[in-house]
C-alpha cells in the first residue's frame, strides 16, 4: 500500500509539476502573446499616426494647393477683368472714335449739301439772270428791229413822195416848157422806170448809145423806155433793142424768188454766232418764239423739269448673257494625240 500510496503520490507530484510547467509554459506563451499585441498595437498605433501624418501633410499640401490655385484664379480673373474693362475702354473709345468721325462726315455731309445746294441756286439765279437778259436782249432786239422796219418803211414812204411830187414838178414844167428833142432808149431793170434826165439846152449833146448799149448788164430782164430832154433840137428816137449790140451773148434764167416765212426760223445745220457774216447775219426771231406764255412755259421747264421716270419707267440695265447668248471663245484649246487616261503597257515599251 506504501507503494501505492508512494507511486499515487509521485505519479500526483509530476502531475502537479506538470501542470505548473504547464501554467509556466502558458503563462510565458500569454506574456509573448501579449508582448506581440503590445508591440503590434504600438506598430499600429505608429502605423496609424504616420498614416495621420501623412494624410495631415497632404492635407496641408492640398490646402496649400488650393489656396494657392485660388490666388492663380483670382489673379487670372482680376487679370480678365482688367482685359475686359481695357478691352470694353478701348472699345467705348472706339465707338466714341467712330462716333466723331460720323458727327464729323455729317457734318461735312452737310456742309457740302450746302455748299451744292448754295452753288445750285447760285447757278440757277444766273442761268434765271441769263436767261432774264436773253429774254430782254431778244425783246430789244425785236423793238430795235420794228423800229428800223417802221423807220425803213416811213423813209421808203417818205422817199417815194418825194419822187412822186418830183416827178409831178417836173411834168409840170415839161409841159410848161416848148417841145424839146426827147430820145426813146430801151434799158434795163435795174433802172429807174420812166426816168426822166432834163440837161441844160444844148444842141450839141452826144449820147453813146452802142457804149450804153454793151455796157448794159445781161440778163436783167425786159428794157424799159427812157425819156431824155435834151433842150430844144431836132427829135431823136433811138431803138436800143434793134441795135446789133444789144443782144445778149448767154441769156440767163429767171431768178428764182424764194417765199420767206415770218413764222419759220429755218434753222441751218451750222447756224450759230461762228457761221454768222455781214452778208448773212443772224434770222430774225420767230413772233411764236417771243412772249409771256412762252416766258412762262421756260421758266416752268427749267425749275420743275419733268420726271422722265413716271413716263418711262425704270430703265432696265442690259445683261451681256442675254445680249450675246452664244459664247464663242477666243482661242482654241491645246489638243494633243498622246493618251492621258492609262499608263503604257509593257509590250508597247520598247527594249
Amino acid at each position: 500500500m506504501a507503494q501505492i500510496e508512494k507511486k499515487n503520490d509521485m505519479l500526483r507530484v509530476e502531475r502537479i509539476a506538470e501542470e505548473k510547467a504547464k501554467k509556466k509554459v502558458a503563462s510565458k506563451r500569454q506574456e509573448e502573446l501579449e508582448l506581440r499585441r503590445k508591440q503590434e498595437e504600438a506598430a499600429r498605433k505608429k502605423k496609424l499616426q504616420q498614416a495621420e501624418e501623412e494624410e495631415r501633410r497632404h492635407q496641408e499640401l492640398l490646402a496649400k494647393r488650393k489656396a494657392e490655385e485660388e490666388r492663380e484664379k483670382a489673379r487670372k480673373q482680376a487679370e480678365a477683368a482688367r482685359a475686359l474693362e481695357l478691352k470694353k475702354e478701348q472699345e467705348r473709345e472706339r465707338e466714341r472714335e467712330r462716333e466723331r468721325q460720323r458727327e464729323e462726315r455729317e457734318r461735312e455731309r452737310q456742309a457740302a449739301a450746302e455748299r451744292e445746294r448754295l452753288e445750285r441756286e447760285r447757278v440757277e439765279r444766273e442761268k434765271a439772270l441769263a436767261l432774264q437778259k436773253e429774254l430782254e436782249r431778244a425783246a430789244k432786239e425785236k423793238e430795235r428791229r420794228e423800229l428800223e422796219e417802221k423807220r425803213r418803211k416811213e423813209e421808203e414812204q417818205k422817199r417815194a413822195e418825194e419822187e412822186r411830187m418830183a416827178q409831178q414838178k417836173r411834168a409840170a414844167a415839161a409841159a410848161a416848157a416848148p417841145p424839146s428833142t426827147t430820145t426813146v432808149v430801151n434799158l434795163p431793170v435795174s433802172k429807174a422806170l420812166n426816168t426822166t434826165i432834163t440837161h441844160s439846152p444844148a444842141l450839141n449833146v452826144t449820147v453813146d448809145i452802142e457804149h450804153s448799149a454793151m455796157k448794159t448788164p445781161v440778163g436783167k430782164g425786159t428794157a424799159h423806155n427812157k425819156t431824155i430832154d435834151k433842150g430844144s433840137g431836132l427829135n431823136v428816137t433811138v431803138d436800143v433793142e434793134q441795135s446789133p449790140q444789144s443782144y445778149q451773148i448767154t441769156p440767163k434764167g429767171k431768178k428764182v424768188e424764194v417765199l420767206v416765212n415770218p413764222e419759220d426760223y429755218g434753222m441751218d445745220q451750222n447756224s450759230d454766232d461762228s457761221t454768222d457774216d455781214e452778208s448773212a447775219p443772224r434770222k430774225p426771231i420767230p413772233s411764236w418764239a417771243e412772249g409771256m406764255q412762252l416766258q412762262q412755259a421756260i421758266m416752268k421747264q427749267y425749275y420743275d423739269p419733268l420726271d422722265l421716270h413716271s413716263y418711262f419707267g425704270e430703265v432696265e440695265q442690259p445683261k451681256l448673257e442675254k445680249i450675246f447668248q452664244r459664247s464663242k471663245p477666243r482661242f482654241f484649246k491645246r489638243t494633243s494625240s498622246a493618251v492621258w487616261h492609262s499608263p503604257p503597257r509593257m509590250g508597247a515599251m520598247p527594249n
